[in-house]
Order: C-alpha cells, then sequence, then structure tokens
C-alpha cells in the first residue's frame, strides 16, 4: 500500500510540474511568477482550468473594471508584494454564467482585486496576467472556441 501511495505521488509530481507555474518578465522590473498551486491566493480550481473553464490574459485594469469595486485594502501593499514575490501569484478568476441572447458571459463572482491592484503597482499597468474563467451552470466541456472569446458582462451587485 505504501509503495502504491509513494509511485501516486511520484507521477503526479512528475506530469504536473512546470504546468501549473508560469514567469512573466516585465522590462526593468522583477520576474512575477504565476503558480496556480503555492501562490498568493490559489484554490483547487486553479489548478485545472481547463477542465473546470477557460482561461483569458487580461491587464489589471480590465479585470478591476469588470470586478465589483473594492472597499478594503491591505494595510501594506509592501508586504503584499514580499509575500508575492516569496510565493507567487494565482490566477484571478471569475465565475461566469453563459447568456445566449448576447452571446457573452455574465460575472457571477470574482476573486483577485488585491492581487491585480498590487501586480498594477508594482508591476505596471500594461502587464497580460491569466485570469481564470470557471463556468457556472454548464458543462465546461460543451464551451465551443467562440464561446472562449466572447464578452464578460461586468459584475453587478447582488440583490441580497
Amino acid at each position: 500500500m505504501k509503495l502504491k501511495t509513494l509511485l501516486f505521488k511520484t507521477l503526479n509530481e512528475l506530469f504536473s510540474e512546470g504546468r501549473h507555474q508560469k514567469v512573466i518578465q516585465v522590462d526593468g522590473k522583477p520576474p512575477l511568477k504565476i503558480d496556480q498551486v503555492n501562490g498568493i491566493g490559489g484554490v483547487p480550481y486553479n489548478q485545472e482550468i481547463h477542465y473546470m473553464g477557460f482561461e483569458r490574459e487580461m491587464t489589471p485594469d480590465e479585470f478591476l473594471r469588470l470586478a465589483l469595486n473594492m472597499y478594503d485594502k491591505p494595510t501594506s501593499w509592501a508586504q503584499y508584494k514580499e509575500m508575492i514575490d516569496q510565493r507567487g501569484l494565482a490566477s484571478p478568476f471569475f465565475d461566469v454564467s453563459w447568456v445566449p441572447e448576447v452571446k457573452a458571459w455574465q460575472i457571477t463572482g470574482h476573486e483577485g482585486r488585491h492581487r491585480m491592484t498590487a501586480v498594477k503597482m508594482f508591476w505596471g499597468e500594461d502587464v497580460k496576467i491569466p485570469v481564470h474563467c470557471f463556468v457556472v451552470g454548464m458543462r465546461p466541456e460543451i464551451v465551443t472556441d467562440e464561446m472562449k472569446r466572447a464578452p464578460l458582462i461586468k459584475q453587478k451587485r447582488s440583490s441580497y
């Protein structure tokens, strides 16, 4: 039993090595490490984006325009950057539902405004970050390439 567990862990590490990490180079700035497993804000769905939804590249401003406004902020952006430098950053994400009448995705939830604000502050407003879109209400495998490129509709404030 122990050998089976060890073998599975070894194979799992072998097949996933490098798959969940990316380094973004920005001129004149330290590299920005994207790490879907250990990065700040990571969730298990980040590790299986191609099963749970799809990915888009966005600037911090594009992401922040689509999410609800941010009211609370970290007490120290410098400490937040230090954590990102040490652990990396997991992709911010949107929960999205398909609206067939307009052929667009309605954003129903989000996570990552602080991360994107930190990216903008320390790496610049032009850097493109992978943003995950987790599909809600339909099976992700029926999402076509055309649907993946469809517009995103800004998140609306909930009524409760």
